[in-house]
């Protein structure tokens, strides 16, 4: 749960569930939990819930849960789908790495600069990707990058 600043009365509370494995419960179990909060606490804000998907095959849907689906309060995010390579943050460029199974992705994403231009601050910015790209690309070269 996010809370925002109490001098903020416009910003929502945000729920956020993160779920890289099926769960047929999910949704419900979220929106009970969520919903007890919202009656337990009674912010003085709006409310948003945001589930995190790596991809859209390890949501499960089933009759009980799809009418919550239309919330206007509910945000599906499916990480597959988002313009994570083409974003200017590098950290999202590293959950692009760790999700991808494709070279492309990997190759576009060694050619973007990290860490910053100074040669000390590309090495530091090296050294937090080589572990995900030497586990999820082994066959393609380690190149720093540029």
């Amino acid at each position: 749960m996010l809370e925002p600043p109490a001098d903020q009365r416009d910003a929502p509370v945000v729920f956020v569930e993160v779920q890289f494995q099926p769960d047929e419960g999910l949704y419900l179990r979220f929106f009970s939990e969520l919903l007890l909060y919202l009656r337990q606490y009674q912010p003085l804000h709006p409310w948003h819930a945001v589930v995190l998907y790596p991809s859209p095959t390890i949501e499960r849907l089933n009759l009980l849960n799809r009418p919550l689906l239309g919330l206007p309060n509910l945000h599906r995010i499916f990480l597959t789908e988002a313009p994570l390579v083409e974003s200017p943050n590098p950290k999202l460029w590293l959950i692009a790495l760790i999700l991808s199974e494709e070279t492309e992705v990997a190759l576009s994403i060694a050619s973007k600069p990290i860490g910053g231009n100074t040669p000390a601050r590309r090495s530091t910015g090296w050294n937090c990707w080589k572990p995900c790209w030497s586990i999820n690309y082994p066959t393609l070269p380690a190149r720093r990058f540029k």
